[in-house]
C-alpha cells in the first residue's frame, strides 16, 4: 500500500487507521502547514487557526477541537482548500472524507477520546467561525461569494504567529493547557535538538493566560491569550 515517511521519520500507511501518531509531528507539521493554500496576506498556519477553533468550544471538546485537522498530518496531502476537496471527493466516491476518517480513527484511538467529537456541531460551527474571521480579515476582497458563514466577531484579527517555531510552540502550549502530555521531551525542530517541554514549561509558568476571555487576542509572540 501507498505509504508516506513522517517527519518523525516513521512508515504512514495512506489509509490506515492503524498509523503512527505523535503530538510533536502533529504540532511540528501544523507549524509549517499554511491556511487557504497559503493565499492569505500574511502566513496563516493550521496551528494558529486549531488553536482559535479550540477557545470556541465546550471544555470537553478542546482537545478534539486542537486536533480536528490532525488527519491533514497523515493523509500525504496536507490543507486542501474546501471546494478542491469537495470536487475531488465528488469525483472519486469520497476519497478524500475516506482518507480523513481512517486518520481520525487512529489520531482519536492514540489521544484515548470518542472519534465522533471530531463531528461534533460545536466543533463544525466554531470551523466556520474561524473561516469566517480568518478570511475576512487575512484575505483581500472575495471576487464572489463563498459558502455561506455565520458572522465573524467584530474584532480584528492582528499580527499572525508566522510560520515555524513560533507555531509550533503555540499550538502545543494550548495542547498542554488542555491536559495533553508532550511524550518527547526532546525533539528536532529545523533540524535543532530542541528541549521543547522545558521551553513549554518556563512558558507556562510565565504566562498563564485566562482562556475564557474571548477578547481580541495579543499579538505578543511570546504567548498565548
Amino acid at each position: 500500500m501507498a505509504w508516506i515517511q513522517t517527519y518523525l521519520d516513521n512508515e504512514c500507511t495512506i489509509g490506515s487507521d492503524e498509523i503512527p501518531v505523535s503530538l510533536i509531528e502533529i504540532g511540528v507539521v501544523f507549524g509549517r502547514m499554511c491556511r487557504f493554500g497559503g493565499h492569505t496576506k500574511d502566513p496563516y498556519t493550521v496551528a494558529e487557526h486549531s488553536v482559535y477553533v479550540s477557545r470556541l468550544v465546550p471544555d470537553e471538546l478542546r482537545v478534539a477541537a486542537l486536533l480536528h485537522d490532525a488527519h491533514e498530518v497523515y493523509t500525504g496531502l496536507g490543507d486542501v482548500c474546501k471546494p478542491t476537496k469537495e470536487l475531488i471527493n465528488s469525483l472519486s466516491d469520497n476519497l478524500i472524507r475516506r482518507l480523513e476518517h481512517a486518520a481520525d480513527r487512529a489520531i482519536a484511538d492514540h489521544f484515548e477520546f470518542p472519534v465522533g467529537d471530531f463531528y461534533a456541531e460545536e466543533i463544525k460551527y466554531a470551523d466556520l467561525i474561524a473561516m469566517a474571521h480568518e478570511s475576512r480579515d487575512l484575505m483581500g476582497p472575495h471576487p464572489k461569494p463563498w459558502i455561506e458563514l455565520p458572522e465573524p466577531p467584530s474584532w480584528k484579527l492582528g499580527a499572525t504567529m508566522g510560520m515555524g517555531e513560533d507555531a509550533t510552540a503555540q499550538f502545543l502550549m494550548e495542547c498542554v493547557r488542555a491536559g495533553l502530555k508532550v511524550v518527547s521531551s526532546v525533539t528536532r525542530i529545523h533540524h535543532k535538538e530542541t528541549d521543547l517541554t522545558a521551553a513549554l514549561e518556563a512558558s507556562l509558568d510565565a504566562s498563564r493566560p485566562d482562556r475564557d476571555n474571548l477578547g481580541e487576542p495579543s499579538t505578543d509572540n511570546g504567548a498565548l491569550d
